[in-house]
């Protein structure tokens, strides 16, 4: 199992487009949420994992917009109706669609139908309450779904997800190392102004209030002191043969010797697929693009130098200077021995 994760807005997404085609990987194309899912649920029991599973963790390639169908099904009942809930679903699956693919390159119905008949039927199956056991579940409906309508894509045998970390903590890295002794953990950072810089953008196409020192000066301290904060923790992360840091900036100004760097790290040879960007093995550009290309390139890179005024910069360095200067984050509190140097 690989683990893509980091800080958000630092090319989570980008990495596992990159990974997508690798005939050695099975990328599961969306963000799973799976580290929600963990954390919340370390002493549930099996329906409430299953209830949350189905209805609760954020995941837009299943139930994300099935909530209000599927939640009446599920809520108040020791057990769940699965057959229900599928029968919701594959009704549900006629909407869906992956927005990054259109309909011409992709069976959008078939693959759903498909991918929520194996997942329902690998619920049924759980009695265990191991989140793990999920994650299983939903890797088996995906390789099922592939194989039957992307045959021309080799589903490879290693699990590989994204799900980057908003607020990086000590032990946040935990649940994945001591639930897959094998699993392996690509951690991606990012200037910290161009950071905060693609946190703004982000918002403002959301529709969201803009974050500025002009417009809400509570919010955008705010924002530079956890971003401060999130980078001074990662960095007493040690590289390992369990972890790998890369920063943004090298993967996008040295792509195919970064590329080359995380394939040998993951232990798959390297492929020439891994230099563009694909979902389910089709030529896209992720929904997170912002930088107006659908192939690896630098126009993000100095952007945040062109917009973020001469004050919010120097306001981004105190954080990080007052964050560090504390000297509050030791390697110590990574408590996971799995993450020691190699």
């Amino acid at each position: 199992m690989f683990w893509l994760t980091g800080h958000t807005h630092s090319g989570t997404t980008m990495l596992m487009s990159l990974l997508d085609g690798h005939p050695e990987c099975l990328v599961y194309p969306n963000e799973p949420f799976f580290y929600s899912l963990f954390k919340r649920n370390l002493r549930a029991s099996n329906e409430q994992i299953r209830k949350s599973f189905l209805i609760e963790t954020r995941n837009s390639l299943h139930c994300g917009d099935a909530r209000s169908e599927l939640e009446p099904m599920l809520s108040g009942r020791e057990e769940i109706e699965l057959d229900a809930v599928h029968d919701a679903l594959q009704s549900i699956a006629t909407h869906k669609e992956i927005r990054e693919l259109r309909e011409s390159h992709f069976p959008h119905d078939a693959f759903f139908s498909i991918y929520f008949s194996r997942l329902v039927a690998d619920l049924k199956s759980i009695t265990d309450a191991s989140p793990k056991l999920y994650v299983k579940a939903a890797f088996s409906a995906l390789r099922e779904a592939i194989s039957a309508t992307r045959p021309e894509m080799r589903a490879g045998s290693h699990p590989v997800f994204k799900d980057p970390l908003g607020h990086f903590r000590p032990g946040a890295l935990d649940w994945f190392l001591d639930t897959w002794p094998d699993g392996k953990i690509v951690f991606l950072r990012r200037n910290l102004n161009a950071r905060v810089w693609s946190h703004i953008q982000h918002d403002v196409r959301r529709g969201r209030p803009n974050i500025r020192m002009s417009t809400d000066k509570s919010s955008f301290k705010g924002l530079c002191k956890s971003y401060a904060r999130d980078r001074v923790y990662s960095s007493v992360l040690p590289d390992s043969d369990r972890l790998l840091k890369i920063d943004y900036e090298e993967l996008v100004t040295r792509p195919r010797e970064t590329m080359t760097r995380v394939c040998n790290f993951l232990g798959i040879e390297f492929n020439e697929c891994v230099m563009r960007s694909t979902i389910l093995g089709i030529d896209a550009t992720p929904k997170t693009n912002r930088t107006g290309s659908n192939s690896i390139n630098t126009n993000s890179l100095t952007k945040w130098k062109d917009n973020l005024t001469k004050t919010e910069r120097l306001i981004i360095r105190y954080y990080f200077l007052r964050a560090s200067s504390r000297k509050l984050y030791s390697g110590k509190s990574f408590s996971s021995q799995a993450i020691s140097p190699a």
